[in-house]
C-alpha cells in the first residue's frame, strides 16, 4: 500500500521525517492547487497517474502536469520546524514524459505559507532545487535565500534530466558545517561549500577605491615598429583600367552612353600594408587596483540554518506539459531516503526495459522507411516521370544554377539551385495561394525570409532548416503587428507592435542571373549578380564574373554557426528567448520541406 503524507513529524529510530508524500489516495486533500496565474487563463492542471510506463500502475502513481505552455503551482505544509545544528535531506522523482523544451522541474521549500492558493513566483522561499531547462541552457538549480534574496550557484550543476522519459531522483543534502551534497540517481554530482560556491557574504577584500593607475602604466604589450616603412614600390591598388581594352567598332555614344574601359585585377597588387608589430620594452602588464579588507564583511557560521521550514511546492513555467513528480521526501534521516531511492531503481530498471523496447520499434520501422526511400528518387531530380517540370540550368545531370520548377500538384519553385536542391534564393508559390520569398539551403528555407499567406498576411523573419527560428515580424492583413521569437519552430516570446505596413521588398534575384554565396568564419552574403556567359562541352556550367570562371560543380555550401540576433535588422531585433506565458505555435508549414532542426541555424542577407 502507498503511504500517504506524514502530517506531523514522525519520528524514527535514526532521526526525524518531516514530510513524506507518494501521491496515494487523497492526495488532493494534502495539497494546494494555486490560482497565481488563473485571471489570466494561463494556469495549468494536474492529475494523477503512472504514466506511460510503469511497474504497478496504482504504487507508481505520481501528480502530472498536464497542458502545453502553462504556468504549474501545488504546494502542501506540515508542521513547521527549524534545521539548526542538524542535517537536512530534500528529495523527490521526476520524470519528463516529453521534452520539456523550455520550463523547470524543481521544488521550492519554505516557511508556513498564509493562503497557499496565491502560491507563486513572489511568493518568499528559503531553497529551490531541481532541473530547469530552456533552449541550449540547462542545469540543475540550487537556490539559497539569504536576508530577503535569492543566490545562485557561482557555476552551474549538471542537467541530468533529458528527454528519454524515465524517472530520476534528486537529493539535497545540507549540512550544519555550511557544505551541501547533491547526487542525482544516486550518483554524486556536487560536494562543496556555501561560503565558497555561492556570493552569500560580501567579498573578504575589495579594490581600494583611492588606488589610481600610474600616469606613466603601459597597458599595451605590443606596438608598430618604429622602424618598419611601407616599400616604395608598394601596389595597394587592388583593380585598375583595362588598357589593353579598346571600345568597340559599333559603341554608339548617343544610344551606349559614354564608353569606359572596362577595370580587372592589378596584377601588381600586394594588399593593404600593415606596419609590423613588436614587443612593447615599456608594457608593465595589466594593472590593477591594490586590495584591501572590505568593511562591509561579516562572517556568518550559519548559512545552512533556517529557523521556518513549513511548505513544500512546485511553482512551474512549462512550454511542453506531462511531467510526473512522485515519492517526496524531507527527513534527516538517510536511511528513510534511501527507501524511496530503492524504490526508484526498481520503477527506473522498468522504465529503461520498456523504454529499449520502444526504441527498437521505432528503429524497426525507421529501417524499413529508409529501405523504402531509397527505391525511390529522394532529391528534386524527378521531373518528367511523375509529371513535374524544370527550365533552367543543368550540372552534371542535376539542376544547379537557375531554374523554374512546377510539380504535379502545381507547386511553383524559381530561383537558385545546387546539385539538385533548392540551395539559395529563390520563390516557392503554393497550391493554396501562399508563397514563401527568401533563401533557401539544401532544400530546405534557411536564412532570412517572407511568407507569405493567402489571406493578405505575411512572416518577415528567420528560418532554419523550414521552421521558424529566430525573430521575426507578422504582418496580419488588417495592419496589426506582432514581434515573434522562435526557437526551433516554438514560439518563445511574443510582442504586440503599433499597427503597420511591411516594408517594400527589395528582390534582386531574377531570370538569368545567379546569387554567388559567400561564406568565411563571421558572414554569409550574397555577392554581386554574375551572369551565366557559357557552358562548356561537358555541361559544365561556368559563370563568368569580372573574367574569373567561376565552377558551378564546386562541393555544396557549408552550413555556418548561428549568428547572434544583434546582427538582424533593427526592426526584426528581439529580446534573447525568454521564458513568457503563452507560447502556441504560429501557423504551420506543412507545405515547406520538412526535416528536423539542427544546432545551427542560417540568417543569410544581401548586402
Amino acid at each position: 500500500m502507498r503511504r500517504a503524507l506524514c502530517l506531523g513529524a514522525l519520528a524514527t529510530a535514526s532521526g526525524t521525517v518531516y514530510f513524506s508524500e507518494t501521491f496515494g489516495d487523497g492526495w488532493e486533500s494534502r495539497w494546494t492547487s494555486s490560482e497565481w496565474k488563473k485571471s489570466d487563463g494561463t494556469q495549468g492542471t494536474w492529475t494523477a497517474t503512472a504514466g506511460k510506463w510503469f511497474a504497478d500502475a496504482k504504487e507508481d502513481q505520481g501528480i502530472q502536469t498536464v497542458e502545453d505552455s502553462r504556468f504549474f503551482g501545488l504546494s502542501a505544509g506540515f508542521d513547521s520546524f527549524s534545521n539548526a545544528g542538524k542535517d537536512l535531506i530534500i528529495q523527490y522523482q521526476a520524470k519528463y514524459e516529453k521534452d520539456i523544451e523550455c520550463g523547470g522541474g524543481y521544488v521550492k521549500i519554505g516557511p508556513k505559507l498564509s493562503d497557499p492558493t496565491t502560491f507563486g513566483d513572489p511568493t518568499p522561499y528559503n531553497i529551490m532545487f531541481g532541473p530547469d531547462k530552456c533552449g541550449y541552457t540547462k542545469r540543475t538549480h540550487l537556490i539559497f535565500n539569504y536576508k530577503g534574496k535569492n543566490v545562485l550557484k557561482k557555476s552551474d550543476l549538471a542537467y541530468k534530466q533529458e528527454g528519454e522519459g524515465t524517472s530520476h531522483v534528486y537529493r539535497l543534502l545540507l549540512k550544519p558545517d555550511n557544505t551541501a551534497h547533491v547526487e542525482i540517481d544516486g550518483e554524486k554530482i556536487y560536494e562543496g561549500s556555501l561560503k565558497e560556491d555561492w556570493e552569500l557574504l560580501a567579498p573578504k577584500e575589495i579594490k581600494d577605491p583611492e588606488d589610481k593607475k600610474p600616469s606613466d602604466w603601459v597597458d599595451d604589450s605590443m606596438m608598430d615598429d618604429p622602424e618598419d616603412k611601407k616599400p616604395d614600390n608598394w601596389v595597394e591598388e587592388k583593380r585598375i583600367v583595362d588598357e589593353k581594352a579598346k571600345k568597340p567598332d559599333d559603341w554608339d555614344d548617343e544610344e551606349d552612353g559614354e564608353w569606359e574601359a572596362p577595370m580587372i585585377d592589378n596584377p601588381e597588387y600586394k594588399g593593404e600594408w600593415t606596419v609590423k608589430r613588436i614587443s612593447n620594452p615599456a608594457y608593465k602588464g595589466i594593472w590593477e587596483a591594490k586590495k584591501i579588507a572590505n568593511p562591509e564583511f561579516v562572517d556568518d557560521d550559519n548559512l545552512y540554518k533556517y529557523e521556518d521550514f513549513g511548505f513544500i511546492g512546485f511553482d512551474l513555467w512549462q512550454v511542453k506539459g506531462n511531467t510526473i513528480f512522485d515519492n517526496v521526501i524531507i527527513t534527516d534521516d538517510v536511511a528513510e531516503a534511501d527507501k524511496f531511492v530503492a524504490k526508484w531503481k526498481a520503477l527506473s530498471e522498468v522504465e529503461k526495459a520498456k523504454k529499449k523496447e520502444e526504441d527498437d520499434a521505432k528503429a524497426e520501422e525507421a529501417k524499413a522507411k529508409a529501405a523504402e526511400a531509397e527505391s525511390k528518387d529522394d532529391d528534386d531530380d524527378d521531373d518528367a516521370e511523375d509529371g513535374s517540370q524544370y527550365d533552367g540550368q543543368w550540372c552534371k545531370g542535376r539542376k544547379h544554377g537557375q531554374g523554374i520548377y512546377i510539380s504535379p500538384t502545381n507547386l511553383k519553385y524559381e530561383g537558385a539551385w545546387q546539385d539538385g536542391r533548392r540551395h539559395g534564393k529563390g520563390i516557392q508559390e503554393y497550391a493554396n495561394g501562399d508563397k514563401y520569398d527568401g533563401w533557401w539551403y539544401n532544400g530546405q528555407c534557411s536564412g532570412l525570409g517572407i511568407y507569405f499567406f493567402a489571406d493578405g498576411s505575411q512572416y518577415q523573419g528567420a528560418w532554419n532548416h523550414g521552421k521558424y527560428d529566430g525573430a521575426g515580424i507578422l504582418y496580419a492583413a488588417n495592419g496589426d503587428r506582432e514581434r515573434l521569437t522562435y526557437f526551433e519552430g516554438r514560439l518563445m516570446k511574443r510582442e504586440v507592435l503599433p499597427p503597420g505596413q511591411p516594408p517594400a521588398v527589395q528582390n534582386k534575384s531574377r531570370p538569368g542571373i545567379f546569387c554567388e554565396v559567400l561564406i568565411s568564419q563571421d558572414r554569409i552574403g550574397c555577392l554581386q549578380p554574375t551572369v551565366l556567359t557559357e557552358t562548356s562541352g561537358e555541361g559544365q556550367l561556368l559563370i563568368r564574373r569580372d573574367c574569373n570562371s567561376y565552377d558551378l560543380s564546386a562541393p555544396p555550401l557549408r552550413m555556418p554557426r548561428r549568428r547572434e540576433l544583434k546582427e538582424l535588422p533593427d526592426e526584426l531585433r528581439g529580446d534573447s528567448i525568454e521564458t513568457v506565458t503563452g507560447g502556441d505555435t504560429l501557423g504551420t508549414l506543412s507545405a515547406l520541406t520538412g526535416g528536423p532542426s539542427t544546432d545551427d541555424s542560417t540568417f543569410i542577407t544581401e548586402p
